[in-house]
């Protein structure tokens, strides 16, 4: 068991009520995250490996912002329109905290649970916000908690592996 792992829950727990209470995210919060996540992921995961990680996270999330950013010059709008600074920051802090395919995986549910979170939602609140950073923040916490009470780990692909060579 990794302490960066306890430690970095309060952190999240403030970045999931601030974004979903104001639609903001603290910068402090923001840092905090990247800190314990950054000293949790290199206390994890060995060198070569940490760099090749954090290099592919970081080119999946350069096309998916490249994406955005098309799709949003397409609708004529600013990026910022359709994502706050605290999301994609947070997108980019989420970076530290799982190997590429886990990784993957974590943006394919946080995007589907922001859209459910919307579609229940949206008839409650009148705003057409998504907190998703708050939505990053809450599916993070579920896998930390799921890294420490089983063997499971963030930063390691092999249960994929398991999976597909039964």
């Amino acid at each position: 068991m990794n302490i960066f792992s306890i430690l970095i829950l309060p952190a999240l727990l403030h970045v999931v009520y601030t974004d979903m209470k104001n639609y903001q995210v603290h910068l402090i919060s923001l840092l905090t995250v990247a800190l314990l996540a950054s000293i949790r992921f290199a206390s994890t995961v060995q060198t070569p490996e940490l760099w090749v990680t954090i290099l592919l996270n970081v080119v999946f999330v350069s096309i998916l912002l490249g994406t955005l950013l098309v799709y949003s010059l397409i609708k004529r709008k600013k990026l910022t329109e359709q994502f706050a600074w605290g999301d994609i920051l947070f997108l980019l802090v989420a970076v530290l905290c799982f190997s590429p395919i886990n990784f993957m995986g974590f943006i394919i549910v946080s995007s589907i649970t922001g859209i459910l979170y919307y579609l229940i939602s949206h008839n409650t609140k009148k705003t057409k916000l998504i907190p998703f950073a708050g939505v990053m923040a809450s599916i993070i916490i579920i896998n930390l908690s799921i890294d420490l009470l089983s063997s499971y780990s963030t930063f390691s692909d092999t249960w994929l592996t398991n999976i597909l060579y039964r």
